[in-house]
């Protein structure tokens, strides 16, 4: 981009707030809401993906979502997380800049809401790639109908992880490192056991007896989702961890060699239409090319994501849910529709064209939030009921 195009957003950008907000969609609930992190040190695993003789053990951030004390706040209070601003930067340059001025509405260390004795806890993991606060439009969503959420960093699957004392540490585990099964295995392990050890840690912040969280997290009541291969582990600690249950994947597909055998939980899968389509046309070349039968597509990764879920979905019975949203694309299920929305250029444009892209986001942001909310509603319980 030249000078010249540079100046001019910088010109208009002040007029197109009627146009383009950088504010995310405000949360229908009733709560208010706050946020805060946590640094997760996990001495019972040494890190596997790098060898780092002063951090020898693996180590998370977390992100909680949380009902708040104060006075719901009808406009948005808090800048973005600055991993996701910086990610912007380096993925779109002088435009990224426009990810400085998104706001959210979770409020940073506010009081935890006494409305309720204590609150479900919905646990998050991310994609490949991602970052814990992926899913911050749908976390602060249902932190304000009453739900604590907490989102898990999966440490070098992140794109970028700043720790407390200021050391940045990048991804080094992409999709492309995660083309066989045993690779995705390996991978799926250490993020089925990343988010186990955060329901242990949640276990000791509920007895802590200074803590926030003293008593207020019914643990009774654990919901998990996950996006991509986030909802390849969200569907296996579902299946193996007994703390957990209830659980959604958002247009992942299912990994490990017991990836459709039932389990006795409710389950939904939410996918992408036009990532299913794609996918079936990759299948097709994938089988024709090599001379596959159904069945021996069905165990690549196309596969995987066509014909696993529902056969999952099936195998499960009734209290098992397999949507479609037709409109979506694999990265709908995130923020990064509306980060978009933010970036220079795509609010100059909005100014021509009625921000249609901002409008289609908080349209599927909707979309995905309702089943989100009406599906843990439905199978996770609150301590005293809700009492709104």
């Amino acid at each position: 981009m030249n000078q010249t195009a540079k100046l001019i957003i910088f010109m208009l950008i002040p007029y197109s707030n009627h146009a383009c907000s950088f504010n995310f969609p405000s949360p229908k609930g009733p709560h208010s809401i706050g946020t805060r992190a946590y640094h997760l040190i996990d001495k019972n695993r040494q890190e596997t993906h790098v060898h780092d003789i002063n951090h020898p053990y693996r180590e998370l951030m977390i992100q909680i979502w949380y009902p708040s004390q104060d006075h719901k706040s009808q406009s948005p209070v808090t800048s973005y997380d600055s991993d996701a601003v910086t990610l912007a930067r380096q993925q779109h340059g002088f435009s990224g800049y426009g990810a400085h001025f998104i706001r959210t509405y979770a409020k940073h260390k506010a009081a935890l809401s006494s409305a309720h004795a204590c609150y479900p806890v919905i646990i998050v993991s991310h994609g490949i790639s991602g970052l814990r606060t992926n899913h911050t439009a749908q976390a602060e969503e249902l932190a304000s109908h009453g739900y604590i959420v907490v989102s898990i960093g999966h440490t070098y699957a992140t794109a970028i992880t700043t720790f407390p004392d200021k050391r940045i540490v990048t991804g080094i585990i992409n999709n492309q490192d995660l083309q066989t099964k045993e690779d995705c295995d390996r991978e799926l392990i250490i993020h089925i056991k990343d988010v186990c050890f955060v329901m242990d840690q949640l276990e000791i912040m509920n007895q802590q007896e200074n803590g926030m969280f003293k008593k207020s997290l019914d643990l009774k009541n654990i919901g998990i989702y996950g996006h991509s291969f986030g909802g390849a582990v969200a569907t296996q600690v579902c299946r193996l961890d007994n703390r957990c249950k209830a659980c959604i994947n958002l247009d992942g597909a299912l990994l490990g060699d017991n990836a459709t055998v039932a389990f006795n939980k409710p389950y939904m899968a939410i996918r992408s239409g036009k990532m299913l389509t794609s996918f079936w046309k990759h299948s097709e070349e994938e089988a024709h090319k090599h001379g596959l039968s159904k069945e021996q597509s069905a165990q690549n990764m196309y596969g995987r994501y066509i014909f696993s879920v529902p056969d999952l979905c099936e195998n499960i019975g009734s209290d098992a849910y397999n949507i479609v949203i037709n409109d979506a694309e694999h990265n709908s299920f995130t923020d990064e529709p509306l980060i978009e929305c933010s970036l220079l250029y795509n609010r100059f444009w909005a100014l021509f064209n009625g921000n249609a892209s901002y409008k289609k986001a908080c349209k599927l942001n909707d979309i995905i939030n309702a089943y989100l909310i009406k599906f843990f509603d439905k199978y996770l319980t609150f301590c005293i009921g809700k009492d709104y």
